[in-house]
Order: C-alpha cells, then sequence, then structure tokens
C-alpha cells in the first residue's frame, strides 16, 4: 500500500544526510539522498516543505533537525531548487518578524539562494 505523506520520522532520516556535517561523514549518503529527492521531487516537495515549515513555527523541537533549518533549506535548494515551492512563502514571511536573529538568518539564506553562492 503506497503511503501519501511520508511520516516526519522517514523525512527526518533522510534529510538528516544533507546537513554539512553528515555530508563531510558520508558523501555517499548525501549524494544518494540528493538523487532521491531530484527523482521523488513531485512526491517529496509538499511534504518535506510542511515539514520545515513546522520547524520554522517552532514544532518538532527534538528534531536533530532543528538548530540546522537554514542549512538545511540551502541544502534541498541544491539537490533541486523545486523543493522550495512550498518553504518561499514562509521565508519571505519570516522576513518581517520581529526579531532581529531571525531575520538576519531569513536574509542571509534568501541573499546565497538568489546570488547562487555557496
Amino acid at each position: 500500500e503506497e503511503l501519501d505523506v511520508p511520516p516526519s520520522s522517514f523525512l527526518e532520516t533522510i534529510l538528516i544526510f544533507l546537513l554539512p556535517s553528515s555530508k563531510s561523514e558520508s558523501a555517499i549518503a548525501y549524494q544518494v539522498v540528493s538523487v532521491l529527492l531530484k527523482r521523488c521531487m513531485n512526491k517529496l516537495s509538499q511534504p518535506i516543505g510542511t515539514y520545515v515549515n513546522s520547524m520554522f513555527a517552532g514544532r518538532h523541537q527534538e528534531s536533530e533537525l532543528k538548530d540546522h533549518v537554514y542549512a538545511l533549506v540551502y541544502e534541498l535548494h541544491k539537490a533541486h531548487n523545486d523543493m522550495l515551492v512550498y518553504i518561499l512563502p514562509t521565508l519571505v514571511d519570516n522576513v518581517e518578524v520581529e526579531d532581529h536573529e531571525t531575520r538576519l538568518k531569513v536574509v542571509t539564506l534568501l541573499m546565497r539562494l538568489f546570488s547562487g553562492e555557496g
């Protein structure tokens, strides 16, 4: 039976390999996840977007990814830029938040995304 929405635990398990620390430890796992995201982009972009947006909203506090959400978004963009279709509106909303540190992180990420700089 096919799952409509992959469980959060599955998403976290695959996305953890996109983090820079994991990438340096296991380049093969990073490549496998990148290929998976490219090939399954149509099925995974919305669930991943929902998962990442929920981290921006303060949910998934137990997740290892929560402290690396900006790096994760950048790596998702590198894997397939269409992965950000469901994440960009949240980033744009976060440009207007009162918290200076959050706003700076979002603007820095958007600069990296739109400039193509690593």
